[in-house]
């Protein structure tokens, strides 16, 4: 298994899934810069809207001559927290994927190509959240995040319809594009996932409601050729 393959599943999904504990307050639209090195490569416009308790998220993604290149579109609960539905598709590859949550079940479909046809898997979910809403999850454990207390969730994978246990940490303290934060790792709790993987590394506002200001590691979309790519992304709310 190749670094890059198992552990892009993280940073393709959690990079612009924003919210928090209050989330009438945060559900509110911004866009990300996405940068190689110091040059931007891609750019992403994030909507919200909301119905209750519940959260309709939109992802659109760009290249730099503002060609819609991916989209995503959710659907989550805030309380409790859990993801309702997803839909992600890539307009170049015509790769797409679904996600729908059935009682104890996640139901997904998914297919890399255009050509492909859709496959379906499931995967039980008692206790286990989509990855598709950790930084949401994060957020709402800020509190024990900042004080240092060590963070353990389960989250499925739906690329490779498993599950993977997560350990998020407080590394350290950082004020960043102006905004003082909180600099949380992510990463997989197995040993032998961590020797597959690089971490990511969040940079959450310490005021509330604890936004996602700025983001290392492993980029949440491939080149046009489906290459991975490391490096920043910086949110504008």
């Amino acid at each position: 298994m190749q670094s890059h393959k198992f552990f892009g599943f993280l940073a393709v999904i959690i990079i612009f899934n924003f919210g928090t504990s209050c989330f009438a307050q945060s559900a509110v639209n911004y866009t990300t810069r996405i940068m190689v090195g110091d040059k931007q490569t891609y750019s992403s416009a994030s909507e919200f809207s909301m119905q209750g308790d519940v959260v309709n998220r939109t992802v659109s993604y760009y290249d730099l001559s503002k060609k819609l290149i991916r989209k995503e579109a959710s659907q989550y609960k805030t309380r409790p927290l859990e993801l309702i539905s997803l839909k992600l598709e890539d307009y170049r590859s015509g790769s797409l994927q679904t996600v729908q949550k059935q009682s104890n079940v996640y139901v997904i479909k998914q297919r890399k190509t255009a050509s492909e046809s859709l496959s379906e898997t499931t995967v039980n979910a008692p206790g286990v959240f989509s990855a598709s809403v950790m930084v949401q999850l994060l957020q709402q454990r800020f509190d024990a995040l900042a004080q240092g207390k060590e963070q353990k969730f389960e989250i499925v994978v739906a690329s490779r319809s498993m599950t993977v246990e997560m350990l998020a940490t407080k590394e350290r303290t950082e004020t960043i594009h102006g905004v003082a934060c909180v600099v949380v790792k992510a990463e997989p709790s197995s040993m032998i996932y961590r020797a597959l993987a690089e971490p990511s590394f969040l940079y959450l506002e310490q005021a509330a409601p604890h936004r996602l200001i700025h983001y290392k590691g492993i980029l949440p979309l491939p080149d046009d050729k489906g290459g991975q790519l490391n490096g920043t992304t910086i949110s504008t709310y």
